[in-house]
């Protein structure tokens, strides 16, 4: 079987090359917010608010195969709903990228996803909760 694309030369099927599959993207977070506040992300961080502040900044860093951008974005951990849509990060080289998120005040918790912009279908995802907000913390004692 032939497969014609309206020239004058045709292609066979086993003449076909698939194209190599995209590299895999591999997530790494980092957090900022406060000057020196920096370290993995555990499941449950919240990220704190300063003084007021409406947003926090997140960085995201990470490891490609090849020189494709990554894009990343924060979806609600709930329904699955979108917090801040797919935005570009910058690529750094050797496979490493990097970038900041701004992000509003959490109304619960939230994840992170990264993907190849040359395959949006490859979607590689952190399973750890994070959420922006103030952190509290309540003590007491009693002498009775």
């Amino acid at each position: 079987m032939d497969i014609s694309l309206g020239l004058p030369m045709a292609v066979t099927p086993s003449e076909l090359v698939a194209a190599p599959a995209p590299a895999p993207v591999t997530v790494t977070l980092e957090h900022m917010g406060a000057p020196g506040a920096t370290g993995l992300v555990r499941d449950g961080l919240v990220i704190g608010l300063l003084p007021e502040a409406t947003s926090a900044d997140l960085a995201v860093s990470g490891q490609i195969s090849g020189q494709d951008t990554v894009q990343v974005r924060v979806l609600r951990q709930s329904d699955g709903s979108v917090v801040q849509d797919w935005t570009d990060v910058t690529f750094a080289g050797d496979g490493a990228w990097s970038g900041a998120l701004s992000l509003p005040k959490a109304d619960g918790w939230w994840r992170i996803e990264a993907r190849p912009k040359s395959n949006p279908l490859q979607v590689s995802s952190r399973p750890e909760r994070i959420a922006v907000g103030y952190r509290a913390l309540m003590t007491g004692q009693s002498q009775t």
